[in-house]
């Protein structure tokens, strides 16, 4: 499972990264009629920016190739970059950029993929999942039933009020998902049985979760 987990997330994080900074940042930063003047001129500056934004997604593809075809201290090593990389965003952005789940994700596997992560802490790791997953469910079912508390938080707003308003029935059905995926996790840990699909529906969940970060940040 580590293999795998390490190499959705920096694929993934390299897409985002340059698929989301050529629309939300440097597009717009290229484009700015009040661009500044540059010693190297204010055609290659841009140019530089752009590829060297870029060259970073470049990176991340081949940190997931050398953890993944390399020994166990090419994995230790991924897993260090990754892990301060995760730290360094979380910190700068006060948690508000989507980024940091995912390196720690990617940091955490290639811990597991170089056999440095102890199996106790997979358990801890996956019963906490869990956990923070089976809380989110109750919150759901607790809007179904009327409360509000919250999901001012989590529904997207403009300036004529929430954006959609989720009916009982989506509500219920996305607890009974967030239920389900704190079953995987457990049984991901080793905590519980799984399932033979339980590998392809957990990447499947993380996507989800990706995506739904990258929503969030809008």
């Amino acid at each position: 499972m580590a293999a795998p987990v390490l190499i959705l997330s920096l694929v993934f994080l390299a897409v985002a990264h340059s698929a989301l900074g050529e629309r939300m940042l440097i597009g717009p930063l290229v484009r700015h009629p009040g661009w500044p003047a540059l010693p190297m001129g204010g055609w290659l500056g841009r140019r530089v920016l752009r590829f060297a934004w870029h060259l970073t997604s470049l990176a991340w593809l081949g940190l997931a190739a050398a953890a993944v075809a390399g020994g166990p201290s090419a994995s230790l090593a991924v897993a260090l970059v990754l892990l301060a990389s995760a730290a360094l965003t979380f910190g700068a952005a006060r948690g508000r950029h989507f980024a940091w789940p995912v390196f720690a994700a990617g940091g955490l596997s290639a811990l597991a993929h170089g056999g440095a992560l102890p199996p106790e802490v997979g358990a801890v790791l996956g019963a906490t999942a869990a956990a923070a997953l089976a809380a989110i469910a109750l919150l759901h079912v607790a809007w179904a039933c009327g409360a509000s508390w919250g999901s001012a938080v989590v529904v997207p707003s403009t300036t004529e009020g929430p954006a959609f308003r989720p009916g009982r029935a989506v509500t219920l059905v996305v607890a009974g998902a967030l239920l389900v995926a704190a079953a995987l996790a457990l049984g991901l840990s080793g905590l519980v049985p799984s399932l033979p699909s339980s590998r392809a529906l957990g990447m499947a969940a993380a996507l989800v979760f990706a995506v739904r970060a990258v929503g969030d940040g809008r």
